[in-house]
């Protein structure tokens, strides 16, 4: 029934218009809001997980894409600062990179490391480096080590979706994507977890040097 639709995929995946689009996602995600990177990436890595020199040619393109999204995003950021976030296409992430910009004053590599991993932190992390005049070396220096580790992270995840699947031009793609959301979502949770127990230890720590000098003072 679905014939027609297996037929198109495969023949877009072994096109030139694979790369293109994975390319224009990477490139766009770090500025402009909704673009799935990770997915279209682990897609396109499950969809042709088979063929070695495919899979590095996705990822090189992938790679190329983010970096050069990064210095795109950054650019933006510091050229037209907060008048960006009054457009309404960043309406829903004004947020998020009014936090990230107040983040980075005191811990940059935090900010754009940790926004890599998670949805739309990326964008976050980006303009709010341009936004604080965080120079784009210096922004080059932490970002590219982190896109390298995240696109050879998200090829793994892809290959082994592909494979897990089998030959099926759907079914890879979706397995992958199956495969991210867990992990993200235990390393997610697993983090705040660990958070939210580091600062009840901290509170309660400062709450027992305040009734101690209290008692003291008594």
């Amino acid at each position: 029934m679905f014939d027609w639709l297996h037929d198109a995929v495969e023949a877009f995946v072994d096109s030139p218009w694979l790369l293109l689009v994975v390319f224009a996602v990477l490139v766009g995600g770090a500025f402009l809001p909704g673009l799935p990177g990770a997915t279209t990436l682990l897609a396109a890595i499950a969809a042709v997980a088979d063929d070695p020199a495919r899979v590095a040619a996705v990822a090189g393109s992938a790679l190329a894409g983010a970096i050069i999204g990064d210095a795109v995003g950054h650019r933006i950021g510091r050229r037209w600062g907060t008048r960006v976030l009054a457009a309404r296409w960043l309406r829903r992430t004004r947020r998020p990179v009014l936090r990230a910009r107040n983040a980075m004053r005191a811990h940059p590599m935090v900010v754009l490391v940790g926004g890599r991993f998670l949805p739309a932190g990326r964008l976050a992390g980006v303009l709010a480096a341009g936004i604080s005049l965080v120079p784009l070396a210096r922004m080059l220096r932490i970002t590219v080590p982190v896109a390298i580790g995240w696109t050879g992270w998200m090829t793994f995840l892809g290959v082994l979706g592909g494979r897990l699947a089998g030959e099926h031009a759907l079914a890879g793609p979706a397995a992958a994507w199956i495969i991210s959301s867990i992990i993200t979502t235990v390393v997610v949770c697993g983090t705040a977890v660990i958070a939210r127990r580091r600062h009840l230890v901290a509170r309660s720590a400062g709450s027992g040097s305040g009734v101690g000098i209290a008692a003291g003072r008594s």
